[in-house]
């Protein structure tokens, strides 16, 4: 059972969700198939499938699975304290999304064709999903590599369904709403439109996407990928073959700039009843090249050795 439970002096939430402790760490043994629960060779691991896309006959490309050391599960998500700490049972649905049959394969190897369907499954999950009466947001996001937070190497994202949507998420569409309401445009479109004029930040562009080095970034040689056109909710996007192509290209010039690089990547796209003219999807590629220390724990201010200008031109090539 998780716990969602809320820091009083700050008002954030934490979920406790001991279950995950239980998680297999494979890194050690990267190239060992045998205990990989992904692979074909080891479907007995698998609790069940949920969605699949792509392949022939019995076969699949992409695959959703649920996750059998959750964040979070279904439950009645009831009150567990209320008296001076805030604390309920955290309902909710954690799913698997397993890119590829091949164990040692990458989305920046995959054909874009591939990753296409990887980013239908995105939309798949959040659509059927944000359908549950309960559920308020979901969030999809990918742990690559050892730094990134991965515990298995085989190539993966990960799906959270929650009944209500995060203090990070709750902030960044605040500020896009009392943008929206002061200016009667969207923040982040009118970003995209300086970032593609001034394009000393910008990594690339395609006829619907554009990739750029945040302004003021929360991480080293993070970049942000969105569609240039407003566009509220990811599931519903088209062009997902351009935003493969993006992608791919973005992964392909990032490991030219740095090397072999753990990274995460986030998606943000609109919760339930969310304000479809204010926001505007995007997702964040963070490599995980730096850590943040004492000043940036005490402060939440970041503290960067290189500009985002600069960053963009090494990324850029």
């Amino acid at each position: 059972m998780a716990e969602l439970r809320q820091n009083p002096i700050t008002g954030e939430w934490t979920i406790i969700s001991c279950e995950r402790a239980g998680r297999p760490y494979q890194f050690d043994k990267a190239d060992d198939h045998s205990e990989c629960p992904f692979c074909i060779a080891n479907e007995q691991m698998i609790i069940s499938e949920i969605a699949r896309l792509g392949g022939e006959g019995d076969g699949w490309h992409v695959r959703a699975v649920p996750n059998k050391y959750p964040i979070v599960a279904p439950c009645d998500c009831h009150w567990l304290s209320q008296d001076f700490y805030l604390a309920f049972e955290d309902f909710g649905q954690h799913e698997v999304i397993i890119e590829t049959p091949e164990h040692n394969q990458s989305l920046e190897k995959l054909e874009a064709s591939w990753v296409t369907e990887v980013f239908e499954m995105y939309q798949n999950r959040i659509a059927t999903l944000l359908a549950l009466p309960q559920i308020q947001y979901v969030q999809i996001f990918k742990n690559n590599g050892r730094l990134g937070g991965a515990s298995l190497p085989h190539p993966h994202s990960q799906v959270v369904a929650l009944p209500h949507i995060p203090s990070y998420v709750q902030n960044e569409m605040a500020h896009m709403e009392d943008y929206h309401k002061a200016h009667q445009k969207c923040l982040l479109c009118d970003i995209i439109h300086k970032e593609l004029t001034d394009g000393c930040r910008l990594v690339l562009e395609n006829e619907q996407f554009v990739a750029f080095v945040p302004y003021a970034p929360r991480y080293a040689f993070e970049v942000c990928i969105a569609p240039k056109m407003h566009h509220a909710q990811y599931e519903t996007t088209k062009h997902l073959d351009l935003l493969a192509q993006c992608f791919k290209q973005l992964l392909e010039k990032t490991s030219a700039a740095l090397g072999e690089f753990s990274y995460n990547l986030l998606l943000h796209t609109l919760p339930k009843g969310g304000n479809t003219q204010a926001n505007h999807w995007h997702m964040a590629l963070i490599p995980r090249v730096s850590h943040h220390a004492g000043f940036e724990l005490a402060t939440g201010s970041t503290i960067h050795i290189q500009s985002p200008e600069k960053v963009a031109e090494k990324i850029r090539g």
